[in-house]
């Protein structure tokens, strides 16, 4: 007997054996489900294996009692670690593992059905499950125990289903057959060491149990090559090394199986790279552990049947839904729901799932909505980000010192700034929001065009944002590879980048009509896809992923017919936004976007084409070379004046001590040639008068390197640039010198873009901390810092002995409308840390994550030796309570120096700031120019 979703890939031209192991690896969900299946398994090399499932069938609770369950077992893992009962999901096992193919999977489900009408008919259902809580004495375990109805009950549909399916299920026995004697039970816990008995019972025995829960008898399967191996999901992303030419990709919530020996062969930490199977594509390959995360091992089986254990118990859809293996219900489920109000197969009717009318091959879904019928598109697609901005390399300061503030007439005061600029209607600092590329940008652009002619490459239609850098960038790619057949340029406000990140400072774009004067080849007949009025600045990154990949899609059903290559020409996050959709993908999240995004560098370009089928798209590497630099930094003649050796560093500038006033504040600044490194960071320092040296020995070392600084004390002092708050001095007062400093920050914001608060014995990485800051916008309202989850919501607090910076968007907000409004604490005593989240959640201030590509932390509430230690997260201490994310603690034994981000940016109670100038800034170890060295 085959189902629906089988016979329609078969006429599709699959082979009926691929088509089988779709339908049974995805539980039948849908024909796009099982589609989705043969085409990611397109390499794998047991594709054509007749290796059958292993099945079980379960009886697990749903609803209230399910929740409480899953509760206990977090409590646990808290209190005590896990055990072996975490490897499985809740459940009682009414049928142990047997095997069967494809084909006979139908049958069981047939059987499951008659199983249950035959209980129903003969009101051998219970009304309830009872279940009682029983501890061993004797060997690890805590359970649940069904009563005695129930357990009878349960049997009996056991013994009616081995009648149906007896060949299938228990070929080696004669029915009837009852596999267990003993009473049905739910392990919560086994195989945990003696001493964890007392505390686990305890927790146990507070589960509530009189509560009504739904039961449901499931058929699930798993693939039994990897009984025994250790499941991990894909977590923090990864970078390919072309020297690991069997490494498996990062994909998003993609799974892989490990074996233990392979675990146990490899003793390197976290850093180790581990050879194990991906679930979503069944190749083996190399993949880093610090990437992935331990998950369930049946979180990778599948649900084929589910049907109702009690009496008058009507199916509830989300509650089997939620009993759904957490990566089927993630890849498919979840969208199938998103998609279309029908339920998961497993709550239909056997009739429904085997003899309906086949769906449709493909859904008005974002995962894949296909291209539109009767398209024909033999085009590829080629996307591309701009080149150098300007904003990126000068900061904002180049409008005020290029632009005539009386004629508005523009003056270049750096090589890499162009020669000339185009007057605009909104004045100079409409350049603010819409800045122009650099003369190394548009070398970039020209570059690359030039690649692309030499190539082959040409278009036949460019669609480019309408940010004058993408504008800027098409043009100079057109010019350089299309000069046999011009092509005019379409503006297309969908291909603007998130909105998310202009949302208090909207654009002011040039108009075609404009753009047109000025030279550039812009089409002004051309009808925007996506008009700039349906602009939404509050939109999401799950609505920015659909208006791109909406436009993308547009495009090639409505050119992709007329054959040759088609330009999209937009932002970093371009090239994924832009394809994500056609290739068949959800949209990532906030966090995986920005990770892709800051790994694209300027003018980097990728390509999509259809596959044979023109149903979906894969990405392919452009035929041409990658365009790599590298970075210039600012040369100054200073650096060539004798005792001029404050910062030994190359790469730095060396700074000289001056004194500015600002609103009647002495401020403690640091310039050069009035350059200043961006983004510009003010940095707030709390001390004391008796903690004199702490704060000179910071003034000394690394505030050197903000471009402004001010330390918040008790007593006026020049020499240091401290002021008085105010307040008395005492520790319970630290709220009050905060809100005294940020007061001060809101009165000199225009000088600055991010503020940053520390404490005398915080030692900050300004460099790591300006690299972090530049892929974030001052004008969103969000800060970062060592992130607490207590005392203040779903928001928590940032530590304040790391150090925490906000943007000027931020102390904005913190000040008009929390401190000026009364929305924040009013009296100075206070936790500083803590008053602050709660007070930038009243007005808006979101909490953002610092934490960098793999996961590790950057701003450290203690010092580098103790995030070190083995013992600084165990469960008894504060740290591991408080933190949000805490370090990588399981590898810290194999590899101390995994506690801590490569770009760590903050350590706090550092007692030797001279220590850390000195091995960061001047020891530096010796190489012999005739080795060759490797990291």
């Amino acid at each position: 007997m085959s189902s629906a979703t089988q016979d329609v890939l078969v006429r599709m031209g699959f082979p009926l054996h691929r088509a089988e192991k779709a339908v049974v690896n995805t539980g039948d969900i849908s024909v796009q489900a099982a589609l989705d299946w043969i085409l990611s398994h397109k390499d794998d090399p047991s594709l054509d294996s007749n290796d059958n499932r292993e099945y079980v069938v379960y009886l697990c609770p749903a609803g209230v009692l399910a929740g409480n369950i899953q509760d206990f077992r977090a409590k646990s893992a808290d209190l005590c670690g896990k055990n072996g009962a975490f490897r499985h999901m809740p459940h009682v096992t009414i049928c142990p593992a047997f095997r069967v193919d494809a084909a006979s999977v139908p049958v069981i489900i047939r059987a499951m059905d008659h199983a249950h009408r035959s209980l129903e008919e003969r009101d051998g259902l219970p009304q309830k499950v009872r279940v009682d809580l029983h501890g061993s004495e004797r060997e690890p375990f805590v359970g649940l125990f069904v009563d005695e109805n129930s357990d009878k009950a349960a049997k009996e549909f056991l013994r009616v289903l081995l009648d149906q399916a007896h060949s299938l299920i228990a070929p080696d026995r004669e029915a009837p057959v009852v596999l267990s004697t003993k009473r049905y039970h739910l392990t919560l816990a086994h195989s945990f060491p003696p001493e964890q008995r007392q505390a686990i019972m305890k927790l146990a025995q507070s589960i509530p149990l009189k509560n009504r829960a739904g039961w449901y008898f499931l058929l699930l399967s798993r693939d039994p090559r990897f009984n025994g191996h250790e499941v991990y999901r894909m977590y923090y992303p990864w970078e390919s090394s072309p020297a690991r030419t069997d490494e498996l990709s990062f994909t998003p919530d993609d799974y892989v199986y490990i074996s233990p020996n392979e675990l146990d062969r490899n003793q390197s930490g976290s850093t180790a790279w581990v050879r194990g199977t991906s679930w979503s594509t069944g190749k083996t390959g190399l993949v880093p552990l610090n990437g992935l995360t331990r998950c369930v091992d049946s979180d990778l089986w599948i649900l084929h049947r589910s049907v109702p254990f009690l009496k008058d118990e009507t199916v509830n859809s989300e509650a089997v839904e939620r009993l759904c293996p957490a990566a089927q219900r993630k890849r498919w489920v979840e969208t199938e729901r998103r998609s279309h109000t029908k339920v998961h197969p497993a709550v239909r009717s056997s009739t429904e799932l085997h003899n309906g009318t086949p769906q449709p091959l493909l859904h008005d879904s974002f995962q894949y909505d296909g291209i539109a019928s009767g398209s024909s598109s033999t085009s590829t697609l080629y996307v591309m980000r701009h080149g150098e901005r300007m904003d990126f390399v000068f900061g904002m300061d180049w409008i005020k010192t290029c632009f005539d503030a009386t004629t508005g007439s523009f003056t270049r005061s750096d090589l890499n700034m162009p020669k000339s600029l185009p007057k605009r209607k909104d004045g100079p600092l409409a350049y603010a929001s819409d800045p122009p590329l650099t003369s190394v940008g548009v070398l970039q652009a020209q570059i690359t065009g030039k690649a692309m002619k030499d190539a082959g490459v040409s278009f036949n239609r460019v669609f480019v944002s309408p940010a004058l850098r993408s504008i800027q960038t098409a043009t100079a790619v057109v010019e350089a590879c299309c000069d046999q057949k011009p092509v005019k340029l379409c503006v297309e406000p969908g291909l603007y980048e998130w909105l998310g990140w202009v949302r208090s400072e909207h654009p002011a774009f040039l108009p075609p009509a404009e753009l047109h004067s000025f030279g550039i080849p812009v089409d002004p007949e051309y009808i925007p896809i996506f008009p700039m009025d349906q602009l939404d600045y509050d939109e999401d990154v799950k609505s920015y992923y659909r208006r791109n990949g909406h436009v993308a899609k547009r495009v090639v059903e409505k050119y992709g017919h007329e054959g040759g290559n088609i330009l999209l020409v937009g932002h970093a996050s371009s090239l994924d936004t832009c394809t994500r959709r056609l290739r068949g993908y959800e949209p990532r999240t906030h966090m995986e976007m920005n990770r892709i995004t800051q790994k694209v560098p300027y003018c980097a370009v990728i390509t999509c084409v259809p596959n044979a089928d023109k149903n979906v798209w894969v990405l392919r590497s452009p035929p041409f070379p990658t365009f790599t630099h590298g970075a210039n930094v600012k040369f100054s003649a200073n650096i060539l004046q004798s005792g001029d050796e404050a910062l030994p560093t190359s790469t730095l500038p060396v700074y000289t001590d001056t004194i500015s006033t600002a609103s009647g504040y002495a401020l403690g600044s640091l310039t050069l040639n009035n350059a200043t490194a961006h983004p510009r960071i003010l940095c707030l320092i709390l001390t004391m008068p008796r903690n004199i040296q702490k704060a000179k020995a910071a003034k000394e070392t690394w505030l050197r390197r903000c471009n402004g600084y001010l330390f918040i004390s008790t007593k006026n002092d020049s020499d240091l640039f401290s002021k008085d708050a105010g307040v008395p001095e005492t520790r319970d007062m630290l709220w009050g010198k905060t809100k005294f400093g940020f007061r001060f920050a809101y009165e000199v914001r225009d000088d600055f873009d991010w503020f940053l608060k520390a404490d005398d014995d915080t030692y900050v990485v300004m460099e790591n901390l300006r690299m972090f800051l530049s892929s974030q916008s001052a004008s969103n309202a969000t800060y970062f810092g060592a992130h607490y989850k207590l005392l203040n919501g779903d928001d928590g607090y940032m530590a304040g002995g790391a150090g925490y910076v906000l943007s000027r968007k931020s102390v904005d907000l913190l000040v008009e409308n929390g401190l000026r409004a009364n929305k924040c604490r009013n009296a100075n005593d206070g936790s500083e840390d803590v008053e602050m989240g709660r007070c930038l959640t009243q007005v808006g201030v979101k909490p953002g994550d610092s934490r960098d590509e793999t996961g590790h932390n950057r701003f450290f509430p203690m010092g580098v030796s103790s995030h070190m230690e083995l013992g600084h997260v165990e469960k008894d201490w504060w740290y591991p309570r408080y933190a949000k994310y805490t370090e990588k603690e399981r590898n810290l034994e194999k590899n101390r120096l995994d506690c801590c981000s490569d770009t760590a940016i903050s350590f706090h109670y550092i007692d030797d700031m001279y220590l850390f100038e000195y091995l960061l800034y001047h020891l530096r170890p010796y190489r012999n120019p005739n080795e060759t060295t490797s990291r």
